[in-house]
C-alpha cells in the first residue's frame, strides 16, 4: 500500500500536537524519508522542538514481516520496565493507527550502536573499544529487564514441543548438510541430550515468551547523553515457542558471525561477547540454564535456515562470514553432544 507522506502528516498532525501538549499551530516539516521492503518511514520536525520517527504505508513494519500493532505492543511493554533513567531512555509510541498503519515515536538525536561496534573491533584503525564494552553492558542489562517484563506473557508449553522443534531442525540438517550428516548423530543420543538439557524445567513445562525478535546492535540506539534505548520491535507471538533468552541468543549469534569476518579482530569481538553474556546472566545458575537452552534451539534453527534450499536465504546469507559460522556451529554441535553444553564452551 502506497501512502503520500504529506497526507500522513495532515492525517496525524493534530493528534500528535495534542498528545505532546504543543500549540495546535506548531509548524511541521518532513526532514527525511526512507522506503523499506514492508513500509516507509520519515523523520518529522515540529518547529525544531521535537522530532518524530514515523513508520507508515504498509501492513508490515520494519523488514521482517510483523504488523504495526505488535510493534506498538512491544514498545508499550518496554516502556513499563523498571530501568534507571540515568542509564536508559524509553522509546514510547506517541501515536498508533492500525488502519491506515502508522506508528510514531519520539526521535532523539543519537546513533545506532552497530557502526560504533563495527568501528571498535576492526583489525586496523579501530577506536572506542571501551565505549562499545560500556554500551554492551548497558544493552545486556536492558535485555535482562526486558526478559523479566515479558516472562509468562504466554501460557507455558510442554517441553516436548521445544525438543520436537530441535529434533526437526536436526532432521533438516541431516538432509541438507553433508557436513552435518557426517556427524552420525543417533536419535537415541539426541533424545538423551535434549532430555538432560531441558530437565531444569519443573513439571515438564517450559516458559515461552513474546520477544523483541530482531535484537542486535543494529536496533540499539544511543542518545547524545550515552543513554541506551531499543528500537524496531517485532513483538509477535511466534508459533515456534520462543524461550526467554532467544533475543540474547540472536545477539550472541550476530557477534559470533562478526568473529568470522576477516576485517574484525576476533579477540576484540570475544571481549564484547564475554561482557554481554557475563552482564546478562550475572552468574545466576538458573539464568544460565535458560540461556543455554535458548541458545541451542536458536542456533539450530539458524543453521538449518541457512542450509535450507527451499528457503533460498539469498546471496547475503551465503557469504564467507555465514558459511564459516555455520561450519563452526556444525562442529560445535558434535562437541556439545559428547561433552554437554555450558557457558565456558559457548563463549
Amino acid at each position: 500500500m502506497s501512502m503520500n507522506p504529506d497526507k500522513i502528516v495532515d492525517l496525524i498532525k493534530d493528534e500528535i500536537l495534542e498528545e505532546l501538549n504543543l500549540d495546535p499551530n506548531t509548524k511541521t516539516s518532513i526532514s527525511e524519508i526512507n522506503s523499506h521492503k514492508h513500509s516507509s518511514s520519515m523523520v518529522l520536525d515540529l518547529e525544531g522542538q521535537i522530532r518524530l520517527f514515523v513508520k507508515f504505508g504498509a501492513h508490515f513494519s520494519g523488514g521482517h514481516g510483523w504488523d504495526v500493532k505488535s510493534e506498538f505492543q512491544g514498545y508499550s511493554v518496554a516502556d513499563k520496565m523498571n530501568y534507571d533513567e540515568n542509564v536508559y531512555f524509553s522509546i514510547k509510541p506517541v501515536i498508533y493507527r492500525e488502519e491506515p498503519t502508522i506508528i510514531a515515536t519520539v526521535f532523539e538525536d543519537g546513533n545506532i550502536f552497530h557502526p560504533t561496534l563495527k568501528d571498535s573491533v576492526k583489525k586496523f584503525g579501530s577506536r572506542n573499544l571501551d565505549l562499545s564494552l560500556e554500551i554492551t553492558s548497558k544493552t545486556a542489562k536492558w535485555l535482562q529487564l526486558f526478559v523479566e517484563e515479558i516472562r509468562d506473557t504466554r501460557e507455558k508449553v510442554k517441553v516436548e514441543e521445544i525438543t520436537n522443534f530441535c529434533k526437526e531442525r536436526f532432521k533438516e540438517l541431516n538432509e541438507w548438510s553433508p557436513n552435518f550428516k557426517k556427524l552420525n548423530i543417533s536419535e537415541k543420543k539426541l533424545d538423551s541430550f535434549l532430555t538432560e538439557l531441558f530437565s531444569f524445567y519443573e513439571g515438564g513445562l517450559a516458559t515461552v515468551v513474546r520477544e523483541h525478535a530482531d535484537f542486535g546492535p543494529h536496533n540499539v540506539f544511543v542518545n547524545p547523553e550515552g543513554k541506551v534505548g531499543v528500537i524496531d520491535f517485532g513483538f509477535e507471538i511466534d508459533p515456534n515457542n520462543p524461550l526467554p533468552y532467544e533475543d540474547a541468543s540472536t545477539y550472541l549469534i550476530y557477534l559470533e558471525q562478526m568473529q568470522f569476518n576477516p576485517i574484525y579482530s576476533s579477540e576484540k569481538v570475544q571481549q564484547i561477547k564475554e561482557r554481554f553474556v557475563f552482564d546478562l546472566l550475572e552468574n545466576d545458575a538458573f539464568r544460565e540454564k535458560e540461556f543455554l537452552a535458548s541458545y541451542l534451539k536458536k542456533s539450530l534453527a539458524h543453521v538449518a535456515w541457512l542450509h535450507n534450499p527451499k528457503r533460498n536465504p539469498g546471496p547475503y546469507f551465503r557469504d564467507f562470514t555465514y558459511k564459516k559460522w555455520s561450519a563452526n556451529r556444525i562442529k560445535w554441535f558434535a562437541e556439545v553432544l559428547s561433552k554437554g553444553i555450558n557457558i565456558k564452551n559457548l563463549i
